[in-house]
């Protein structure tokens, strides 16, 4: 038997606008609302038990209701327009505690497990690299370089063992996290400069390169297991991405450098 659902529509800002989003567009095709504003952000929408967007039944009642409990899982696709915050779920039994701990800033005692499955052309950064592999990589660009500690580069030149690569990369990331904006403005342009000199002035992306300490992937379909028990929670994603977020530039754009270039 086929129940039709009817999901909860976001508006957070990063949405896309209007029927660009995808979101959008499957509301509208589903009934939840009656025309799309071009103007407005359609970033999420839910379809599940979540206290914050429960699902409901084309008769008012809830999904809740109708499966007799919470859902183990939150379905969502998602709409991405601009740089979404970086995020770090813990663990089922570290989720419950902090929750118990502090509700305000933890609203949700779950862990969060996830699962990506690409709707439209996307491209995604999914580990990070083998320290050997950023040591070479913080050699060849000298702009990324600039953005990392001394203390923090020779962390990871001297990396020799699964421990000492951890602490590594624990400091590498870190420094360049905390890198004064103004550097990493004027690493960013004088990276961009670069890139597009030796690529003939075209953008980044027309040319991809290796990304400074994430693996890449990219293409239609491709899929993204981010969890150790998929069925746990599927998350439909709908990004679009400009050529700014080319794998080189990508620590760059968690930073929302390029937001403030624009500013």
């Amino acid at each position: 038997m086929v129940v039709p659902l009817r999901p909860s529509v976001k508006d957070y800002a990063w949405g896309i606008r209007g029927l660009d989003s995808r979101v959008a567009r499957y509301a509208l095709e589903s009934g939840i609302i009656d025309e799309v504003d071009p103007d407005s952000p359609y970033a999420e929408l839910w379809i599940g038990t979540h206290a914050k967007g429960p699902a409901t039944l084309r008769d008012g009642s809830t999904l809740e209701e109708a499966v007799g409990g919470q859902l183990p899982f939150l379905f969502k696709v998602l709409s991405a327009g601009k740089a979404l915050s970086i995020q770090a779920h813990p663990d089922k039994t570290g989720a419950e505690r902090l929750h118990d701990k502090d509700p305000t800033n933890y609203g949700d005692a779950n862990h969060k497990p996830e699962m990506a499955i690409a709707l439209t052309p996307f491209e995604a950064m999914c580990g990070f690299r083998r320290i050997e592999e950023i040591a070479i990589l913080i050699k060849k660009h000298r702009e990324f370089a600039a953005c990392i500690s001394e203390t923090a580069k020779l962390a990871v030149f001297l990396a020799h063992d699964e421990d000492s690569g951890r602490s590594a990369l624990k400091a590498m990331f870190s420094s360049f996290m905390t890198c004064p904006k103004e550097e990493s403005l004027k690493n960013l342009k004088a990276l961009l400069k670069r890139l597009q000199s030796e690529q003939g002035g075209h953008h980044p992306h027309q040319e991809p390169v290796s990304s400074l300490f994430f693996y890449h992937s990219c293409g239609k379909g491709y899929v993204v297991e981010l969890c150790t028990h998929p069925k746990l929670c599927t998350i439909k994603v709908d990004i679009h991405l400009s050529w700014i977020s080319s794998p080189l530039l990508l620590l760059f754009y968690f930073k929302n450098f390029l937001l403030a270039m624009g500013a």
